[in-house]
């Protein structure tokens, strides 16, 4: 989980976030997001606040729940499993 946050705060960092927006829920609804999928996720949700409002000046929860829509995970639990044994 605290890998996840970390790797929202660097996609994040320039986005203006609502208040709703928690990085440690948003870390914890994906568990089984990779990095790459993590910043995939964060640029859907900022695409959903500018197609919601072209001049929309923050990303919402609401943009980040709708971006869980277009991107899924598609790493196995599996295989995250040989990752840990790995390390």
């Amino acid at each position: 989980t605290e890998a996840r946050k970390e790797i929202f705060k660097i996609h994040l960092a320039k986005t203006p976030l609502g208040i709703d927006v928690m990085l440690q829920d948003l870390s914890e609804r994906t568990e089984m997001f990779s990095g790459a999928e993590i910043s995939a996720f964060c640029r859907e949700a900022a695409l959903a606040a500018l197609q919601e409002d072209i001049e929309s000046c923050e990303v919402r929860r609401r943009h980040f729940d709708s971006a869980f829509m277009a991107v899924k995970p598609r790493t196995s639990r599996e295989l995250l499993e040989l990752y840990k044994r790995y390390q």
